[in-house]
């Protein structure tokens, strides 16, 4: 895994010549203070679960058939796509009915109270 690198300006590291990954910036730590946040961020929709001070970040579609998920669609710590019931642990992103595979998630960081994510 590659070491993080710190941001650049405009809060995303440029990639580096093999085109490897770069951190971006989702936002100041505040505003994921909702225990499950949309954010948008260079063209992706992302979901922020926070829980006991960390953050997860996903990608907000379902992995069946890319179907957004909307906040509304979560319970207690289960999260179900709307459209065919494939339901997920909230805090893992392993898929726990109906399906078989898993949200997919962004590693992530806290520096200096702002939240990144990697892809």
């Amino acid at each position: 895994m590659p070491t993080p690198r710190r941001p650049g300006r405009g809060g995303q590291a440029p990639p580096d010549a093999a085109g490897a990954a770069a951190w971006h910036e989702l936002g100041k730590l505040d505003a994921f203070a909702g225990r499950l946040t949309r954010v948008e961020c260079e063209g992706r929709t992302l979901l922020v679960y926070r829980a006991d001070g960390a953050c997860t970040v996903y990608d907000n579609h379902c992995p069946h058939q890319r179907t957004p998920i909307p906040l509304e669609a979560l319970e207690g710590g289960a999260l179900r796509c709307p459209k065919h019931g494939w339901t997920f642990d909230i805090a893992t992103g392993e898929c726990t009915a109906k399906g078989d595979r898993p949200l997919k998630r962004y590693p992530s960081r806290i520096d200096s109270g702002l939240l990144y994510a990697e892809w």
